[in-house]
């Protein structure tokens, strides 16, 4: 039953491979940027609802971002480990699926914790100039499948959540 959550993630891993693989130029340029992220929990989360903000940056079908998140005196990191890949659209339009790796740090008076997340999710961006570019990510899902608590107890139960970011790109 646990592994039925798995189905929209593998899915999404097969589309951006399809897609990153296909014929077609992918980007290659260099870019970095602002988002921010609200998160939403749906299932088994521990720190329910939280805001956090950072930076990225990439090239190509690559990207790394660093978010920071804070609540209920636990301060969150995400590093979030990307591959993306952009599908041009008329009239400066970019729809970019996305999946990301991210491990979770999390550093509180009870100690350090981390969470292992795999987050499949779409982008669409508006490029008003060729350097610029701003986005909306409407639909990012979190599947939480690894967690390590501040007291040293490990699980393996499928934590589910849903981001909407947004943010801002230069590109090179």
């Amino acid at each position: 039953m646990r592994y039925k959550s798995f189905t929209p993630l593998a899915l999404a891993v097969c589309a951006v491979c399809a897609v990153s693989f296909s014929s077609g130029e992918a980007r290659a340029d260099l870019f970095a940027g602002g988002y921010a992220r609200a998160t939403k929990c749906v299932k088994n989360c521990g720190h329910g609802s939280m805001f956090s903000i950072g930076g990225e940056v990439g090239w190509g079908l690559f990207a790394f971002g660093l978010r920071y998140g804070y609540k209920d005196s636990t301060s969150f990191l995400f590093p979030d480990l990307r591959v993306l890949y952009d599908l041009k659209l008329p009239l400066s339009f970019i729809v970019t699926p996305l999946v990301e790796f991210s491990p979770v740090a999390t550093f509180s008076s009870a100690g350090k914790g981390v969470d292992l997340y795999l987050r499949p999710g779409v982008r669409v961006a508006w490029a008003p100039l060729k350097v610029l570019a701003v986005f909306l990510e409407p639909i990012v899902w979190d599947i939480g499948f690894w967690h390590k608590a501040p007291g040293g107890a490990t699980s393996s139960t499928v934590t589910q959540g849903y981001n909407f970011g947004f943010g801002a790109q230069f590109r090179l």
